[in-house]
């Protein structure tokens, strides 16, 4: 898979769980007990990180810059949720540890094929300045 379709899947992943997110907070609440005005935070939070990875992956260069973060940041928010159900876990229902494993399963899934198409760019960066500069994708 390309980095640009990790980071579209991505894109389309935070900008659904956004809405899902601000449509649901309080039925959400039931399971994962945050404060309303917490959850639409992470429902704008994770809208505005959708269009920034459709920006990315319709521009090369923004894409090359950034996605390391991107792979960072997901990794950081998938031990960071796990930790904060665990430290808070008698305020998160069974249902709320499934929808965070759940999550957490697809966000490292997105994270580990944004990394793998961040390596087969570069890969394929190098091996273009090594045939006389032809462009990435060119090379089979």
């Amino acid at each position: 898979m390309t980095l640009q379709s990790a980071l579209v899947f991505n894109g389309f992943f935070s900008g659904i769980s956004a809405v899902i997110i601000m449509f649901t907070y309080m039925n959400l609440t039931s399971h994962i007990q945050l404060p309303p005005f917490i959850w639409i935070g992470i429902a704008v939070g994770l809208g505005l990180f959708s269009i920034q990875l459709f920006f990315m992956a319709k521009i090369p260069s923004l894409a090359k810059k950034l996605a390391l973060s991107v792979v960072i940041s997901d990794v950081l928010w998938v031990l960071g949720s796990l930790l904060i159900a665990y430290i808070f876990e008698s305020q998160v229902s069974v249902i709320g540890f499934i929808i965070i494993v759940v999550i957490n399963t697809l966000v490292g899934t997105l994270a580990w094929l944004q990394y793998r198409g961040l390596k087969n760019l570069a890969y394929l960066t190098e091996r273009s300045e090594n045939l006389g500069g032809l462009p990435p994708c060119w090379i089979v």
